[in-house]
């Protein structure tokens, strides 16, 4: 009898167990019935509760703010998911208010804090604690240092402005030897997503050397192939 491990649970089962699948080697779906249901019930249910928050929304035109007392329209409210009327009790204005006391209060409690001192501090993105070096500092916030640290920044910004997830970041470096693009040179920890700028596509991984000349000469072919034939007659009148 054939048998399949589902992918999700992770359990063997039979073929029968298992929808069909014309596209995968074996004829069955990766996904086991049971798991698939599981998986359509959660979505409903999250579809409905979604529905429902919108339907609040539409249906709440003024709300009081508990913090300024005022009765404003709905828009001046930020949405939230977690209310009963799908607001947050308090308004945009006042929340903006208590930010900004909160960042001056912070800055004033890290004028004097040591950044030289070791210390362990979460990031919020990777779930792990890391060394204070190897977070941005920001003055504005508690602790004096980014949520996220560095190595996350950098993959959420290439993720945002490239659509470049770490997997398809290691594809293009495998796919150069895990060496830059122009030079050649093997790539060390601080390379750079190569793009046009016009069409904000990507054309490679370069080292940080070869990236600042590309962009000292504006991405112009014309004005790098002035710069060539300029080297090539200093060669010529050396030689």
């Amino acid at each position: 009898m054939q048998t399949k491990v589902c992918s999700v649970c992770k359990l063997e089962k039979t073929a029968d167990e298992f929808n069909k699948h014309s596209k995968t080697k074996d004829g069955l779906d990766s996904w086991c019935k049971n798991c698939r249901k599981e998986k359509k019930i959660f979505w409903h249910k999250k579809s409905r509760e979604k529905n429902k928050i919108t339907a609040l929304l539409l249906s709440v035109k003024e709300k009081k703010c508990f913090k300024c007392g005022k009765t404003k329209p709905s828009d001046k409210f930020s949405k939230s998911q977690d209310s009963k009327d799908g607001f947050s009790g308090k308004c945009k204005e006042c929340d903006s208010k208590e930010a900004r006391v909160e960042k001056d209060n912070n800055r004033v409690r890290n004028r004097d804090r040591d950044y030289n001192k070791s210390e362990m501090i979460y990031c919020c993105s990777c779930k792990q604690k890391k060394l204070n070096i190897l977070f941005a500092k920001n003055k504005c916030r508690f602790n004096g240092y980014n949520a996220i640290c560095k190595m996350c920044c950098k993959i959420m910004h290439r993720r945002i402005r490239y659509g470049l997830d770490l997997d398809a970041v290691e594809v293009l470096i495998n796919k150069q030897n895990k060496n830059c693009a122009l030079c050649q040179r093997p790539l060390g920890l601080r390379f750079h997503i190569d793009h046009n700028h016009t069409s904000n596509s990507v054309r490679g991984i370069l080292c940080h050397r070869c990236n600042i000349g590309l962009g000292m000469f504006d991405d112009n072919p014309g004005l790098l192939r002035n710069a060539v034939a300029y080297l090539e007659k200093e060669a010529s009148h050396v030689s």
